[in-house]
């Protein structure tokens, strides 16, 4: 794993952050080491009746961390791709639990 990143439970509400209302984030559930790169496969969402590319995000954070769960929020503190520090992710999806994991993986969208 070569980026670092906190994970943070949702918060309560809304905060308006100077420019807009953005979803409150919560509790630091996991700081230190993670994974965070683009999904080569992405799809398209339409948006104001246009169609836009949405951009998922594949990521994973060790096995320890766990509660990681939909809605949570993960802020991309370091890595190697200078346009991915300081992004913020909603993660949609975590991964199963099986045997032969050794990292919990996610998937997530850009918030910010």
């Amino acid at each position: 794993m070569t980026a670092a990143c906190v994970v943070r439970a949702p918060g309560d509400g809304w905060v308006w952050n100077g420019t807009a209302d953005v979803p409150a984030v919560g509790q630091v559930l996991y700081s230190g080491k993670c994974r965070v790169q683009p999904e080569p496969q992405h799809g398209v969402t339409v948006a104001g009746g246009q169609d836009v590319p949405s951009r998922i995000f594949v990521g994973a954070v060790p096995w320890m961390v766990t509660g990681l769960a939909p809605g949570h929020t993960v802020e991309v503190t370091a890595c190697m791709d200078p346009d991915l520090i300081g992004a913020r992710l909603t993660v949609v999806d975590v991964e199963g639990q099986t045997v032969a994991l050794t990292a919990r993986r996610f998937k997530a969208v850009r918030s910010r």
